[in-house]
């Protein structure tokens, strides 16, 4: 499971504020819970496909976040994400990977969550961004993960869980997961046989 804890408790502005950016008409069938036997890499197949399939969800709100100039759109994302959504760890038994609206109504969720919204936000404006996952402290498990925007020979990263624009927590492994909106007929890595159970019905979805 992925899931870097932040212990602290981030008191959020509400999301009513910007109702008329979020359309919450499309909450149903928005909350999967995904089966924690999964692999690491199968767990980032179904957010690649969660971004790909709901960005448009968000796109009202992507466009009001936008600024030409990049690096200030990457930080109204980061503050965006930091004032309207909360951490709150998953369940030791149950990896919950939510849909950008669902995150948002929930204005809640942990890495992956945030992970995900970010994504579909970047999504929207057709930038692409990779999913990175990492290891800390020599452990053999993916602990955590967070958005990385490539910049030629740099990058910015989106974590909020660190709470700081473009703050990265020194890793001992890494692996990149690259999401480029530009780029058609994609296959969707890591989905193969694994279900995926809906919090709104209790149903499986099969690939």
């Amino acid at each position: 499971m992925i899931g870097f804890v932040d212990n602290s408790v981030r008191q959020v502005r509400p999301i009513s504020e910007l109702s008329k950016y979020i359309d919450f008409s499309a909450l149903e069938n928005t909350n999967p819970i995904v089966n924690p036997d999964g692999s690491v890499e199968e767990t980032v197949g179904y957010m690649k496909q969660i971004v790909r399939e709901q960005h448009k969800t968000v796109q009202k709100l992507a466009d009001k976040l936008y600024d030409p100039k990049h690096s200030r759109f990457l930080h109204n994302i980061f503050d965006f994400v930091m004032t309207y959504v909360a951490y709150e760890k998953d369940s030791a038994f149950m990896e919950q990977l939510r849909f950008p609206l669902r995150t948002l109504k929930d204005q809640k969720g942990d890495c992956d969550c945030t992970s995900i919204l970010i994504g579909a936000l970047l999504y929207c404006k057709n930038i692409p961004f990779q999913f990175r996952i990492t290891k800390y402290d020599n452990s053999d498990k993916f602990t955590h993960v967070y958005v990385v925007v490539p910049d030629g020979a740099s990058y910015t990263v989106l974590d909020t869980v660190l709470k700081r624009y473009n703050g990265e927590k020194p890793f001992s492994a890494k692996q990149d997961f690259l999401i480029d909106p530009k780029l058609t007929n994609i296959s969707m890595d890591g989905l193969n046989g694994m279900p995926i159970q809906f919090l709104e019905r209790s149903r499986t979805i099969k690939h």
